[in-house]
């Protein structure tokens, strides 16, 4: 596989597990976690069973 852009990388991941999954993703959303922090996931799904974060440490210099 060619290595994509990283804006691209989200978009590739949410087109994967909606696949995978056979359920449709939101984008970008906030979810409250048992401690009472909010936190950004990059996916969910609407009833927020599924949470997903985008990493790939290839496109930092250092790989992290």
């Amino acid at each position: 596989m060619d290595r994509c852009s990283w804006r691209d990388f989200p978009g590739i991941v949410k087109c994967h597990f909606e696949k995978e999954l056979k359920r449709e993703l939101s984008t970008e959303v906030k979810v409250t976690l048992s401690d009472g922090q909010a936190h950004k996931f990059d996916l969910a799904s609407a009833d927020r069973s599924i949470l997903i974060e985008c990493k790939s440490y290839t496109y930092t210099a250092t790989g992290n």
